[in-house]
């Protein structure tokens, strides 16, 4: 959750590790001690009782507040989860929780806190006890205390003092709940930003939350400057260059401070995150330093003060380079680079005519590696690259690539259907067969194909027909018209690949049918047996689509799950017993 926040929210900076922070751990109770004497132990179930009276609330709220004078924490603590289960006080009950907020007992504090949170309490003493567990040396404790303070919905300025405290300590993980927090008051978060920002510490998280934020945030810009004049630490640089471009043109007064670090600054990351900002801000008069960054020797740099350099002149020369440059990062062994690429293309906005050629040329001289990685780049901005694939869909030289992108994209890709279910119409049986593949990792938004997937059932192309029966079993349920035709032909398990690719299609289509089950059940048998692992994976994840799989199959998932030979065997049919 936290970890979308920590210095992701930006185009083309992605691997920024100096701006990267520890995500929050989740908020877990401490372990107690659970060896208890006798008489302790029935006085737990007990209690464990009362937390289940809901017709008796009141008389159990009263028992278990007596509870919290307990001399033994093993006692208290069992005493305020209780409470908190139950979420009735009595007037008394506040006063004594806050108490054990500063009990020696780790435990007990923390059930304490949660209890407070339950029961609904605002007074100032609970406020009070809350603010302080928030600044706690103990983890744990610090991070229910905001989490709490944050359910409590305090006025802004008793909010902001325990954030401001939280962001300012020496735990990051505590700060780093902080700033979601902090994110979740949007521009209401303006005034304690700013304050943090002027302490080099907080600065930091600051800029991370003022990155999530956006432009709501804008009146934190001059403070950024500020800080960012001030500091030499390249992290918070960092941060705070990312910060102001989410803002945008707003924080366009910025522009000065960034070019001047952008020029002196040593850092790669410093440089990448200053030219990125130049670039989001439509920086003026930085040309000269954007320049300098384009022509880097290390190729992440060169490629965002190319895209920043375009982004800023808009010439036609810096389009060019800046897309060339971008999409030799689409091939890059960094990962990173690679997701910066691709989002980089689209933000960029070059027209068709620049970026497709290069595109395809450099697909075409790919190797296979290069390749998936150029794929998987682009197909990992899901809904953004679906439009520009489906341009791609109309020139055949660049077809092969934009189904490559479209099926990796999956589901996501659903507007390209129409597009697709029409372009099949008017191509051979080899590209059909790859539209058809498509459409089964678009899977049910797809449904409008089942008619023409079935018309390919007849085809005397086999490829054509796995590929429509491949698509028919993404499909799903939704393809529930195809089970007339694909259930003559499930009688006879002759171990073929088009035998048991019906019989898969008819698991997704029909799970709950429980006649078409029984006809294919034979064959999902046969199937686990295969001797190719490919066979077996693909019979388990059918079983995995069944809701009635029989005994039968279950004893055999279990064989599969322990002796076969193939881990990604092993793993599917131990993740299916497992969710059953």
């Amino acid at each position: 959750m936290i970890s979308r926040y920590l210095a992701t929210g930006f185009l083309l900076a992605s691997s920024f590790s100096a701006c990267t922070a520890q995500p929050p751990l989740p908020s877990t109770p401490p372990k107690p001690d659970l060896k208890l004497p006798p008489a302790i132990e029935d006085l737990a179930e007990q209690i464990e009782d009362l937390a289940r009276s809901p017709k008796a609330q009141d008389a159990a709220a009263a028992t278990l507040t007596r509870l919290l004078d307990a001399p033994r924490a093993e006692v208290q603590w069992r005493a305020a989860r209780a409470l908190t289960r139950l979420g009735v006080a009595t007037p008394d009950t506040a006063a004594k929780l806050q108490k054990l907020t500063t009990s020696e007992n780790k435990v007990v504090k923390f059930h304490a806190i949660r209890a407070l949170a339950a029961i609904g309490d605002k007074s100032p003493g609970t406020i009070e006890a809350m603010m302080a567990a928030a600044t706690s040396s103990e983890a744990t404790i610090a991070r229910e205390a905001i989490e709490a303070l944050r359910e409590m919905k305090l006025p802004a300025d008793q909010a902001a003092a325990a954030f401001a405290a939280a962001l300012a300590g020496d735990d990051q993980a505590v700060a780093s709940f902080a700033v979601e927090a902090v994110i979740a008051e949007g521009a209401g978060a303006t005034p304690l930003l700013i304050e943090s920002l002027g302490n080099e510490k907080s600065a930091y998280w600051a800029a991370i939350a003022i990155s999530q934020i956006g432009v709501d945030a804008a009146g934190t810009v001059p403070a950024m400057i500020k800080a960012l004049n001030s500091t030499t630490d390249t992290s918070l640089q960092t941060q705070l260059c990312l910060a102001l471009a989410e803002i945008g043109e707003p924080a366009k007064s910025a522009s000065d401070s960034i070019c001047g670090l952008v020029t002196k600054s040593d850092d790669a990351s410093v440089r990448m995150a200053g030219s990125y900002a130049l670039g989001a801000i439509g920086a003026d008069g930085c040309e000269e330093a954007l320049a300098e960054c384009a022509k880097s020797d290390e190729p992440f740099v060169a490629m965002v003060g190319s895209w920043a350099m375009a982004k800023t002149t808009g010439s036609e020369a810096d389009m060019t380079t800046a897309v060339d440059k971008l999409i030799a990062g689409l091939t890059s062994e960094n990962a990173n680079m690679r997701e910066a690429a691709a989002k980089g293309l689209i933000e960029l906005g070059a027209p068709a005519e620049i970026v497709a050629p290069r595109l395809i040329a450099e697909a075409a001289k790919a190797d296979p590696v290069e390749r998936v990685n150029l794929v998987e780049a682009l197909a990992g901005l899901g809904e953004l690259v679906v439009s520009k694939a489906m341009i791609g869909l109309e020139e055949p030289e660049s077809r092969e690539l934009a189904l490559e992108i479209l099926a990796k994209v999956g589901p996501k890709s659903a507007p390209a259907v129409p597009m697709l279910l029409e372009l099949a119409e008017s191509v051979d049986d080899p590209m059909a067969a790859r539209i058809n593949y498509v459409l089964g990792r678009v899977g049910k938004p797809a449904a409008a194909a089942v008619d023409g997937l079935l018309a390919d059932l007849d085809s005397d192309n086999e490829d054509l027909r796995q590929s429509a029966l491949f698509a028919l079993r993404g499909i799903g349920p939704a393809a529930k018209g195809a089970v007339a035709k694909l259930m003559p032909k499930t009688g006879a398990a002759d171990g073929t690949a088009e035998c048991y690719l019906r019989v898969y299609a008819l698991a997704s289509i029909a799970p709950s049918d429980e006649s078409v089950v029984q006809a294919i059940l034979p064959t999902i048998e046969m199937g686990l047996a295969d001797n190719n692992e490919l066979v077996r994976l693909d019979a388990v994840m059918a079983v995995a689509d069944l809701k009635a799989a029989g005994a039968s199959l279950r004893v055999k998932l279990a064989e599969l799950a322990v002796e076969d030979q193939n881990d990604m065997v092993r793993n599917a049919a131990l993740a299916v017993l497992n969710a059953e």
